[in-house]
């Protein structure tokens, strides 16, 4: 995961830089309270990224910045006023994704459980019939294998849910 840096730039104006955009793709985005994307950029560089980000236009009221990676989601507080911008640096968090791989017919599930949540594995076919569903009891770390060599070949759609999150990867099965 690259480097992220976030800080207070002027009145109402907040900067991020990211050191060496290395992934597939990094994903930043600026929310409302409500979850609403007001903001979305999808940078697919391998160059360094600075941005300087002005809220003046936006009502007074606490916005969310994420920046998403290949392996984890990170979120910081932005909170607007009449009179400036603060970013709250001990309400910055970070939400590990889980990771599903496949390799010959076996499905692998890790997931670093930093929240301490419930995870649930769920497969579904093309049709998009759930062919299995799990639920994994909270553990700081979860792994489990699933051996699909059972199944037909096709593709199949591999979901992952915790924290009110959902994580699709599309997988073959031959």
């Amino acid at each position: 995961e690259p480097f992220v840096k976030v800080s207070a730039a002027g009145n109402k104006e907040f900067t991020l830089f990211i050191n060496e955009v290395n992934a597939p793709a990094i994903v930043v985005s600026l929310k409302d309270i409500s979850g609403n994307t007001l903001y979305k950029e999808v940078l697919l560089s391998e160059d360094n990224y600075s941005k300087m980000f002005d809220l003046e236009i936006l009502p007074t009221g606490s916005y969310i910045l994420e920046v998403e990676g290949d392996t984890s989601i990170k979120t910081w507080s932005v909170n607007l006023t009449s009179s400036g911008l603060t970013i709250d640096k001990d309400a910055k968090k970070e939400f590990f994704k889980p990771q599903l791989v496949i390799k010959d017919d076996v499905l692998g599930v890790c997931f670093f459980n930093a929240q301490d949540e419930n995870l649930k594995i769920s497969l579904y076919n093309q049709k998009n019939e759930r062919v299995f569903s799990e639920k994994l009891d909270k553990d700081i770390v979860m792994m489990k294998q699933y051996d699909l060599s059972k199944l037909g070949s096709g593709k199949y759609t591999a979901v992952a849910e915790t924290g009110g999150k959902t994580f699709n990867e599309v997988i073959e099965v031959k």
